[in-house]
């Protein structure tokens, strides 16, 4: 502060001056700005990372030419988070070698331990290369510290509501200046102001992952929200009794026949068959104690009708173990019940079938045998003779009883058909005549037939059998008189919606429908499970035989359709059978013609195990001029013929011992490729090697003598290479193969 000294006329003599030493308010100006310009910045975010970052980079140069920044761990490591030197090129790699050797806590040498663990600021006036070897704990530290190149250096603590954070470290390197107390008081209010802003920080990064917990705890509980209203499974919430509802999901709701809001309170044990009740007593009991049972048990509709379902039932428990309440997870097992049963039946049918082929081989030996020497009674005796009649009669009833067999073997075993474009209006107009008589004067029989249905992929003859085994089968349920309806029709089904509706997997596609109605006494369900069961009858056996049904069953599974009944008791019967629509035109049938039974004279080998039927084709050939050889299987001849034997053609069982007609003829191709073979068999079906059935060489027993006869001699013609024309003459051409096993046959292998 300078002033003049005047004389005392006033003329200058001199000044006069006072020098104060501002040094010290000027550093406190600077640590106000400094303090001022931090605080605001430390305002200013709410970063943790920001936040240390802003007092770093305001330190230097300011405060220092160097600032370290770390903080304390989850695990109480120390973490170097932030350096800052008045070098920035030098910034990242100097980061980067110091989190390599973060300080140990436990060093008394160590400044910023010091700061930690004393929650006290540590000033180093004198930073020596000694102190830096002692602090280093190995080369590369060392080569770190000597990069930093401190020369003074103060540690301050991070402490914050009486909890230590971390620590800020300010360097003097090389600008050359010492820090002294003053210095340690604005960087305690530094560090101080710092401590609360990282407070604030991870406060709020705290608020911050809260508030997105809650988020996802809102949307996780919309999701089960949603899931709950939409899932496609039952489910229900009980209270910690397990008597009354809480909630229930629509699904729950549905398959109960009821609205969500309509069970809320309901007891639990309004919705069980009455005979469960007790069992699911039980299984609450069970679920309280191990928390979590699965079981199945019925349920009851609104309407009363009971269904099973699968429970899986859950104790939800408060964080004291007590119950809170009781979940469950409800499936409806209407349609696994149904699947089963159609399996179990499916099941039951094959075994039948099974049974069936078995008998029928043996009866139908039986039969030809019965049939031919009846045929040759019958044209032994005059036909004045009046036990001619009586000869007739038993051919007759092996007729008879070969249809039955027929029938027996229709409900579980493919026959041989011959499958055709057939029209299904044409089939129930040319067979009303018929039916009405059939049906008689007390029941009246109506038609609905729809034009241009198309045609169906079916033997004709079978799909007649179908309709009049209805037709007799509703004339029985209506023994005081009604209506018999049949209707045709043409449907675009689709797959799942059949299911729902009957129950069955039928493909999508288009289905020509026969449907069969009547006004009888209705089944009630029990009755109705088992109606296509053959031999199941709820009329006495003077009726009928049980086996109507079961054919109708068997023909319309053979033609790849399907069939469903629609029956409550005094309701009626109506039965629909779904046949698929054939895509080729329909052609007008024809008889085929009738052929005549002519003979020969070449040899015949005849290879049948059962005697009887061995003597009687034996005995139809030989009147016929052909000549015989007869062997028991077909061991016994393949040595005929592979001991040079003249034979002109074999005709063989399918089934037989030791060697089967398949095998002898597979056997005979290699020896003899140009012999051909005729089969027979008294089985039908899937007892069969597949394509001997469907073979032209192939007669299915009991045959009639014309039958055999017709079959040798056109393939003993085909043979020769010329067309029959009844000429009896031994082949004497070269003869090409007609039969061989069916493995070596590439055309029969579809």
């Amino acid at each position: 502060i300078a002033a003049p000294l005047l004389a005392g006329d006033g003329s200058p003599r001199g000044a006069v001056a006072t020098l104060l030493d501002i040094t010290s308010r000027r550093r406190e100006e600077r640590a106000q700005q400094l303090l001022a310009e931090v605080t605001a910045a430390l305002n200013s975010s709410l970063d943790v990372a920001q936040t240390l970052s802003a007092v770093a980079h305001m330190a230097v140069p300011a405060l220092a030419d160097c600032c370290l920044v770390d903080l304390l761990g989850e695990h109480g490591a120390l973490e170097r988070v932030e350096l800052v030197t008045s070098n920035p090129g030098r910034d990242a790699e100097l980061l980067e070698l110091a989190r390599r050797y973060p300080p140990p806590l436990d060093a008394d040498v160590h400044s910023i331990a010091r700061a930690i663990r004393s929650r006290r600021t540590v000033l180093v006036r004198e930073v020596t290369p000694g102190a830096r070897r002692d602090v280093a704990r190995d080369a590369g530290h060392l080569a770190y510290l000597d990069a930093i190149g401190a020369i003074s250096l103060v540690s301050a603590p991070l402490v914050a509501h009486g909890a230590v954070l971390g620590a800020l470290t300010f360097c003097f390197c090389g600008s050359g200046r010492r820090y002294d107390e003053g210095d340690v008081d604005l960087i305690r209010s530094l560090a101080d102001r710092a401590a609360l802003a990282v407070v604030n920080a991870r406060l709020y990064e705290s608020a911050q992952r809260e508030l997105e917990r809650s988020a996802r705890a809102e949307a996780d509980v919309s999701r089960w929200a949603s899931i709950f209203r939409h899932a496609g499974w039952g489910v229900l919430i009980g209270d910690a009794t397990a008597t009354r509802l809480e909630a229930v999901n629509p699904a729950f709701a549905r398959m109960h026949g009821f609205e969500p809001d309509e069970l809320v309170g309901r007891p639990i044990l309004d919705l069980v068959a009455a005979e469960c009740r007790e069992a699911i007593a039980e299984h609450v009991e069970i679920a309280r104690e191990r928390d979590r049972v699965v079981f199945e048990t019925r349920h009851v509709t609104r309407d009363g009708a009971e269904f099973p379902v699968l429970m899986d039932l859950t104790a939800i428990r408060n964080d004291d173990g007590t119950v809170a309440c009781f979940a469950a997870n409800v499936q409806d097992l209407t349609e696994r019940e149904r699947a089963e049963h159609q399996v179990r039946q499916a099941q039951k049918m094959e075994a039948l079938g099974r049974l069936a082929g078995g008998v029928a081989h043996d009866f139908n030996n039986i039969l030809m045998a019965i049939m031919g020497f009846a045929d040759y009674l019958v044209e032994s005796i005059d036909p004045a003779d009046e036990r001619r009649v009586d000869a007739e009669e038993i051919r007759k009833a092996a007729e008879r009883a070969a249809a039955l067999t027929g029938q027996l073997l229709a409900f579980g075993r493919p026959q041989p058909v011959r499958p055709g474009i057939t029209d299904l209006n044409r089939a129930v107009r040319d067979m009303e005549l018929m039916l009405r008589s059939v049906l008689g004067e007390r029941v009246r029989l109506v038609t609905r037939l729809r034009p241009e249905i198309g045609g169906v992929a079916a033997d004709r003859g079978q799909l007649e059998q179908v309709v009049m085994n209805l037709a007799l089968n509703a004339r029985d349920a209506m023994p005081a008189g009604g209506r018999l309806e049949i209707w045709t029709d043409e449907a675009e089904l689709d797959r799942e919606e059949s299911y729902r509706t009957t129950g069955l997997e039928i493909p999508s596609g288009r289905y020509v429908l026969l449907r069969v109605r009547d006004t009888g006494h209705g089944m009630p369900p029990d009755v109705r499970a088992r109606i296509f069961e053959p031999f199941y009858s709820t009329r006495n056996s003077s009726q009928n035989s049980g086996l109507g049904l079961s054919v109708v069953y068997g023909i319309v599974t053979q033609s790849r359709g399907f069939l469903w009944v629609d029956s409550e008791p005094g309701q009626g019967t109506t039965f629909t059978i779904c046949l698929p629509r054939a895509s080729g035109r329909l052609l007008p049938s024809a008889a085929m013609p009738q052929a005549a039974a002519p003979g020969g004279t070449e040899t015949i080998l005849v290879v049948e195990d059962e005697e009887t039927v061995r003597t009687l084709a034996s005995r139809v050939l030989s009147d016929a001029g052909y000549g015989v050889i007869r062997a028991a299987d077909g061991a016994e001849a393949f040595n005929v013929v592979n001991d040079g034997e003249r034979v002109d053609l074999v005709l063989t069982d399918v089934v037989m011992p030791r060697m089967s007609g398949v095998e002898l003829a597979d056997r005979l191709a290699k020896i003899r490729p140009d012999l051909p073979v005729v089969f027979m068999s008294g089985y039908t079906g899937t007892e069969l090697v597949p394509g001997v059935q469907a073979a032209t060489h192939f007669l299915q027993k009991p045959f009639a003598a014309e039958s055999l006869l017709g079959r040798i001699r056109a393939v003993l013609d085909a043979a020769a290479g010329r067309v029959p024309d009844g000429h009896r003459s031994h082949n004497t051409g070269a003869e090409v193969p007609i039969m061989s096993a069916p493995d070596h046959t590439p055309e029969r292998k579809n």
